[in-house]
């Protein structure tokens, strides 16, 4: 596994494009605002892509206590397309910088069939030609007008995706705590690896 984040990203993305030809089963394009007002004045268009396009949504967050961060999402979490809007600045990991106006708008889509070719190729931002919303985004918010760049038919939830539905609704809470308390998802995501790891051999030494 290679990860890598900030600058450098672009640098490395070309490297393995080209030295690793593939096929891109996700692949996520942001860009950054900070300024004050930043997460508000992007709400705007986001909702308004809401609206337009019948899109499901979903607020993150306590919006109550905006100090701690709020995130909004559109698309569900089994579309092949979803965005979401959030506060950078205020997660747990960069709250010691007090960029608190770092506010953060993504793109999330998963390619299917051939897509999946084409979307190994594209450019951060011809990614966002993903859907007539993602284009309608990339216009109000980008000042870009993009070709359009589908991904293919959007899957439908398996049982495995309402397993891990159900997994987030019962233990959301104790996951966003320990994820709190590690210092980010990242590490929540290798933790998690570790304890399965430890209860698979724990099960293979019972049986």
């Amino acid at each position: 596994m290679v990860e890598v984040k900030g600058e450098r990203t672009p640098e490395v993305v070309e490297r393995l494009r080209s030295g690793f030809p593939h096929r891109c089963t996700r692949v996520d394009s942001c860009v950054d605002f900070e300024r004050p007002g930043a997460f508000e004045e992007l709400l705007g268009p986001v909702l308004k892509a809401k609206e337009d396009h019948k899109l499901y949504g979903e607020k993150r967050g306590d919006w109550d206590m905006p100090e701690l961060g709020r995130t909004q999402y559109l698309g569900a979490s089994s579309s092949a397309v979803r965005a979401r809007l959030y506060e950078k600045g205020k997660q747990p990991e960069f709250r010691h910088l007090s960029r608190f106006d770092l506010c953060r708008l993504e793109i999330q889509v998963r390619p299917a069939k051939d897509a999946k070719d084409a979307y190994s190729k594209l450019s951060a931002l011809e990614v966002w030609g993903a859907s007539k919303w993602t284009r309608q985004l990339a216009s109000e918010v980008l000042s870009e007008m993009l070709d359009p760049h589908p991904p293919g038919t959007v899957r439908k939830d398996t049982k495995r995706d309402q397993a891990l539905r159900w997994m987030c609704s019962q233990y959301g809470p104790h996951l966003v705590s320990l994820a709190g308390d590690l210092g980010g998802w990242e590490v929540l995501g290798l933790t998690l690896r570790e304890m399965i790891e430890e209860e698979r051999v724990r099960a293979r030494r019972k049986s």
